[in-house]
């Protein structure tokens, strides 16, 4: 009696632990979701900020965790937008403009970012590089950007989106532009901010000049100055975090205004500038970085100016996990007819090197990489009214 009272315990404890593996775990709770199959998924009403929304989540890996998703459906006839926010390493369960304009026209579609929306690199936060570079070297084609793309693919299937629109922002149009590519016929649309160029997603020396010179005149002082003190800050022990913290200020057009002018006055000091750099060194954007990229060709050194070398530093610091051995990737430059649906917007103040669809539509605004992204559904609704005007 006892053994068979043993062999029954035993078989009904590997039935049950065969059951939480074929299960999925809920990213942000870690409870167990009955979910068991790829492509199988649960919705709950909710709220985002405000908004009445449908939280998802979806078996999309074999991983332990699900992927989140978010939609917010105004009218069944209304065509779907999915949004594709910037990266590597941050989630894409945000929403970076405010949605009342564009829900009067578009359904929207929030999809996660496998890797950090499914928790797959929560707990290699604090390990050794080590560990770190083993994981992505192991890894790289499991969070690839071309596996972004086939969650957002899983998802629209699963829940019956045929067709849709994207607004990508940064690192999301280098998603939005894979996904057209391998997906013509679902997408109707690509609205492109700040395209980043795939082969050096760094900022643009000659960029950084144009934004530092206007940023002198704005302030009505010499660009030989603020040059001097770049100079300086660049010959430091700590110069990697100086550089960082000075490009997190170019995101912003006003906040590098800012930035120069609390330099000059003597507020901001380098000991302040280094910590910002090093705030903005996130490990999970790191990480990331170093499973969506192979290595990118060599930066050319000649001449050597300062903005050459803030754009180097800034290199040597995100390239921390880059594989040494990998190819470097070759830019597929845009050509006529190439992705025809694409309409890119460039912002005046663009940091970064970027490369844009067959349609670029200007941007007269006094902004910069992030401000531009923030007013979306204004130049989408601006686009749209250009080339069919409303009576």
């Amino acid at each position: 009696m006892k053994t068979r009272f043993l062999y029954l315990f035993f078989c009904g404890f590997v039935w049950l632990s065969v059951q939480a593996k074929a299960q999925k775990r809920h990213p942000v709770t870690h409870q167990l979701v009955p979910i068991q199959n790829t492509g199988d998924y649960l919705l709950e009403d909710g709220t985002l900020f405000g908004y009445q929304a449908k939280f998802g989540i979806i078996n999309h890996s074999k991983g332990t965790y699900g992927l989140r998703f978010v939609m917010f459906e105004s009218l069944e006839s209304n065509p779907w937008l999915v949004i594709l926010n910037g990266g590597p390493g941050r989630t894409n369960i945000r929403l970076p403009f405010e949605i009342d304009s564009i829900l009067s026209k578009y359904n929207l579609l929030l999809p996660g970012y496998r890797g950090v929306d499914d928790g797959a690199y929560e707990n290699l936060s604090g390990r050794s590089d080590s560990t770190i570079e083993a994981f992505i070297r192991k890894n790289r084609t499991t969070y690839s950007t071309q596996k972004l793309v086939d969650d957002v693919m899983l998802i629209c299937e699963m829940i019956h989106i045929d067709s849709f629109y994207i607004a990508a922002h940064s690192y999301g149009t280098i998603v939005g532009r894979t996904l057209y590519e391998a997906n013509k016929e679902n997408v109707t649309g690509l609205f492109e901010f700040s395209p980043v160029m795939e082969s050096a997603p760094i900022p643009n020396p000659e960029s950084l000049e144009f934004i530092t010179q206007h940023v002198a005149d704005s302030l009505n002082v010499s660009l030989t100055a603020i040059e001097d003190t770049l100079n300086l800050w660049m010959q430091a022990p700590q110069k990697r975090d100086l550089a960082m913290g000075l490009i997190a200020s170019f995101y912003v057009y006003n906040d590098a205004v800012t930035f120069f002018l609390d330099v000059l006055s003597g507020k901001l000091t380098r000991a302040n500038v280094s910590k910002k750099g090093r705030e903005f060194l996130q490990f999970s954007w790191l990480m990331d970085y170093g499973m969506k990229f192979n290595r990118m060709p060599d930066i050319d050194l000649t001449g050597c100016d300062i903005y050459t070398k803030i754009s180097h530093l800034f290199y040597l610091q995100v390239s921390k996990y880059l594989p040494s051995d990998a190819p470097v990737v070759e830019h597929r430059f845009v050509s006529e007819g190439y992705m025809p649906c694409a309409v890119s917007f460039i912002p005046k103040y663009e940091i970064f090197h970027t490369c844009s669809g067959k349609q670029i539509y200007n941007v007269l605004c006094e902004c910069g990489h992030a401000d531009l992204w923030k007013m979306a559904p204004y130049y989408i609704f601006e686009y749209r009214n250009s080339i069919n005007p409303q009576p």
